[in-house]
C-alpha cells in the first residue's frame, strides 16, 4: 500500500519509523540495559531482489571490527579487524545490503559518541537467528562490570575480562517472509509490477471451470476446487494430460473430467511481471544507546589537584552546548552575560546561564553533564577597549580570551568541528 501511494510502485522504497516495543522481559535489569518498554526506531527498506543493489562503494573502506558466527564457535575464535569491502567478497557477510548499512551505522556511532575500541558487530549464532532471517548482524557495545544472569548459549560471545557486550541495534536480511506472511492471512497481494525492457510472449496455462458441473458435484467448495485447479495448472501442466484430473482437497483425493476444467495453453504478452520486494531491516534501541554513550564519556582526571568527574560527549549531542556564567554577582557582568547568553541562543545554540556558585563551582557542575564550553564575563571584559570573554573547553579545561563579536560565530564553528579550539588564537 505504501509503495502505491508514495514511491508510485517503484523501488527500493523505505519505511522508517520510532516508537516504543515491548516484549516479555522475565527480570529487567541493570538500569535500563534490560526492560519489558523501550524506544525503536528502524528501517524497512523494500528491494528488489534480482535487480537492486546497494552503494557499497560508498562504504567498501570503513574499517569494522567484525565476531563473525565461526569464531563465536571456535575454540580459539577472536574478533576480525576489516573492511566492509573485503568482508561482503569474502562472503563473512553473507548480504550486501546488510554489509551497506553496517557500513553507514559504523561511522554514525563513531559521530554521535561511542568508544570505536569498544564497538563491533557480531553475527547471529543459527540458534539465536530468527527463521525468516537470512543472515543477521547486531551493533554492540562493551559495558564494564559484569552480567549477573547470561543465557548459557550467548556467554562465551558477551562477557569479556573487562566488562559485558550490550546489543544496541541488528541488522536483518528478512528476505520476502513479511509480505509472503501477509498475503498468505490476508486478502491483499504485496507485489510491485516489474516492466520488461521490452514485452515477452510467453505460454500460460490457464482454466476456465465448467460452474454448472462444479456447483452441483462440490456445492459450497466448489470455489476451492477453482483455486485447487488453478494453482495446479500454474505449478504442473502434465496434471491435465489424461481425461482426468486429480486435486487433494482438505486431505481427500477427487478426480475432475478433463473437459470440465476449461484447461487450456494460451500465448500471451507481457509487460513485466508482480514481484514480493525482500526486506532489509536495521532496528535501533535507543535507550541503549543513550546508555552507551553516557557509559563511555564518563571521564575522571585531576585539576589544580582535585578530582573531577566529567563526561565527554560530543558537541553535537551534548544536552548544552555552552555554559555562560557572570564572573561574580555584579550588575554589570551579570546584565552583560545575559546579553551573550540571549545572543548565542538567537544563534541557535543550547545555552545555559549559571550565576550560582563560585566559578569553579559552575565549571565542575557543567563538566558533569557535559556541557563542552563555558564563557565567562569578568571585570576585564569592561575594561578593556576590545571587549573580550574568557572562553573554557570542557575536555583540557584550557581557556582562551577570544572577542565576544563574533563569539557566536565562532562557538557555531566549534560545534560543526569546523575549527578546533587549540587552533584559535587569543586576544590579550
Amino acid at each position: 500500500m505504501y509503495i502505491k501511494m508514495y514511491a508510485r510502485n517503484t523501488l527500493p522504497f523505505g519505511v522508517t519509523q520510532i516508537g516504543r516495543a515491548y516484549r516479555n522481559e522475565i527480570s529487567p535489569r541493570r538500569s535500563i540495559i534490560r526492560t519489558r518498554e523501550f524506544t525503536q526506531a528502524e528501517l524497512e527498506y523494500f528491494i528488489d531482489p534480482e535487480t537492486d543493489e546497494p552503494d557499497l562503494e560508498a562504504v567498501e573502506d570503513v574499517e569494522v571490527t567484525l565476531y563473525p558466527a565461526d569464531e563465536q564457535n571456535a575454540d580459539d575464535g577472536e574478533e576480525i579487524r576489516t573492511t566492509i569491502g573485503e568482508a561482503v567478497e569474502s562472503g563473512t557477510i553473507a548480504s550486501p545490503w546488510v554489509g551497506y548499512f553496517l557500513g553507514v551505522a559504523k561511522p554514525w556511532y563513531d559521530a554521535v559518541g561511542v568508544d570505536m575500541d569498544r564497538f563491533r558487530f557480531r553475527q547471529h549464532l543459527a540458534g539465536e537467528r530468527a527463521h525468516y532471517a537470512a543472515d543477521c548482524w547486531d551493533a554492540e557495545a562493551l559495558i564494564d562490570g559484569s552480567e549477573e544472569s547470561q543465557d548459557s548459549e550467548q556467554r562465551k560471545s558477551t562477557e569479556s575480562s573487562s566488562g559485558y557486550w550490550i546489543e544496541m541495534a541488528g541488522f536483518a536480511y528478512r528476505s520476502d517472509y513479511d509480505l509472503s506472511k501477509h498475503a498468505e492471512h490476508s486478502e491483499d497481494r504485496f507485489t510491485v509490477f516489474r516492466q520488461y525492457d521490452e514485452p515477452k510472449t510467453v505460454e500460460r496455462a490457464t482454466v476456465d471451470p465448467d460452474m454448472s458441473y462444479l456447483g452441483p458435484e462440490f456445492g459450497g467448495d466448489a470455489q476451492a476446487v477453482v483455486d485447487e485447479l488453478e494453482a495446479l495448472a500454474e505449478r504442473d501442466r502434465a496434471a491435465f494430460e489424461n481425461e482426468t484430473v486429480e486435486i487433494e482437497l482438505e486431505g481427500e483425493a477427487h478426480e475432475i473430467p478433463l473437459e470440465k476444467t476449461g484447461f487450456a495453453v494460451e500465448e500471451q504478452t507481457e509487460a513485466g511481471e508482480h514481484i514480493v520486494p525482500h526486506v532489509v531491516e536495521p532496528s535501533f534501541g535507543v535507550d541503549r544507546l543513550v546508555y552507551t554513550v553516557l557509559h563511555h564519556a564518563y571521564r575522571e582526571d585531576e585539576v589544580a589537584g582535585e578530582e573531577r568527574t566529567y563526561l565527554g560527549l560530543e558537541p553535537e549531542v551534548a544536552p548544552t552546548f555552552v555554559g555562560v556564567f557572570p564572573l561574580q554577582n555584579d550588575d554589570e557582568l551579570e546584565e552583560l552575560a545575559e546579553e551573550v547568553a540571549s545572543t548565542l541562543r538567537e544563534a541557535g545554540l543550547a545555552v545555559t546561564y549559571d550565576d550560582s556558585g563560585n566559578i569553579g563551582r559552575r565549571y565542575r557542575r557543567q563538566d558533569e553533564v557535559g556541557t563542552p564550553f563555558c564563557v565567562t564575563v569578568d571585570y576585564e571584559t569592561l575594561e578593556n577597549e576590545e571587549t573580550t570573554v574568557t572562553v573554557r573547553e570542557r575536555d583540557s579545561t584550557d581557556q582562551k580570551r577570544l572577542p565576544i563579536d563574533g563569539i557566536a560565530n565562532t562557538l557555531t564553528a566549534l560545534r560543526a568541528g569546523e575549527v578546533a579550539f587549540d587552533d584559535l588564537e587569543a586576544e590579550r
